[in-house]
């Protein structure tokens, strides 16, 4: 696997499915595998994944965050989509309950938690 690409390597781990679940020009961004732990969606720019953007799951079940019931995954979509672009290189990000209000991200994605990717494995 070890010539494979980031994107072609989730697929064959059932972490991302065959096609991308939203497509705008390039950006391409599939929901991630569901975990007792988090949501995740992908971004990818082209073929190069970008983004891992996740939310903690108590952040939208439990905490008062605004979030409710909306499509998580839609919702992380809708925000990751806002930033991708600005990004240099390949990051994974976490949104924290109290990075949410009212259903808003209301923290700027520089300031998001990052995971380093070394202990990325760590953490699934």
């Amino acid at each position: 696997m070890d010539d494979m690409s980031l994107q072609e390597k989730r697929r064959v781990l059932n972490q991302i499915g065959e096609k991308p679940n939203w497509q705008e020009g390039e950006l391409e961004a599939f929901k991630g595998i569901e975990t007792s732990i988090y949501a995740a969606v992908f971004f990818y720019i082209g073929k190069e994944e970008r983004l891992e953007l996740r939310i903690r799951r108590i952040a939208f079940e439990t905490e008062p965050t605004g979030i409710g019931t909306a499509d998580i995954y839609e919702w992380l979509h809708e925000v990751g989509k806002t930033f991708v672009g600005e990004m240099k290189g390949r990051r994974i990000l976490l949104i924290e309950s109290t990075d949410v209000e009212e259903g808003q991200l209301q923290t700027h994605w520089t300031e998001l938690t990052e995971i380093p990717q070394d202990t990325e494995e760590e953490t699934e």
